[in-house]
């Protein structure tokens, strides 16, 4: 019977190769694009700081 629910799509998606791929490929993007835009605001940050020192 667990068989043919397994045949049928059903169970978890963890175990499923293919879903899991898609999962964690989606985590990285957003893992990327934090670390992306950490990286701009930090850049913006230090060379507003070396054009006006006196301002921070």
């Amino acid at each position: 019977m667990d068989r043919d629910h397994d045949r049928a799509g059903g169970g978890d998606a963890r175990f499923r190769p293919a879903v899991r791929q898609r999962l964690r490929n989606r985590a990285m993007t957003l893992d990327l694009w934090l670390a992306a835009l950490t990286a701009a605001g930090l850049l913006i940050y230090l060379v507003a700081v070396l054009i006006r020192p006196e301002r921070f």
